[in-house]
């Protein structure tokens, strides 16, 4: 990615454009998938170097395919993201990349949160629904 895109992408407010910059100034490589396609395989994130930021667009919960599981176990770190266009949060999770080397970030609905939580975690999602009441 460019530093020029990266530019382009501020001045216009978009909320992702720390992720972008980071990219292009060389502090982590990005992968960006549609859940919904599974079409991201073992090979593809076991070849990816760190550190590495794996973005899935997950508009539903996580149907547990071989896509989803694979990133569950390539990530040493995981985002669930339900909060749309909120600038801060993508410049907190350009700076975890570099500590966390394999991240994960799923950006969702704020409805799928729980799911999500719970598939990464391995965990039932009613644990975390009783937490958030």
């Amino acid at each position: 990615m460019s530093t020029r895109l990266a530019m382009i992408l501020e001045l216009q407010g978009v909320a992702q454009a720390p992720l972008v910059r980071a990219v292009a100034d060389g502090h982590f490589g990005m992968l960006g998938s549609d859940h919904s396609t599974d079409n991201v395989s073992r090979h593809k994130l076991d070849v990816l170097p760190e550190p590495y930021l794996v973005c899935v667009a997950a508009n539903q919960g996580p149907e547990q395919t071989a896509c989803t599981r694979y990133m569950r176990e390539w990530s040493y770190f995981s985002v669930v993201h339900a909060r749309a266009e909120h600038v801060d949060d993508y410049k907190a999770i350009a700076r975890l990349v570099p500590l966390h080397r394999r991240v994960l970030l799923v950006e969702t609905l704020p409805a799928h949160a729980a799911a999500w939580l719970a598939f990464l975690s391995g965990k039932p999602s009613e644990n975390f629904l009783e937490a958030r009441s």
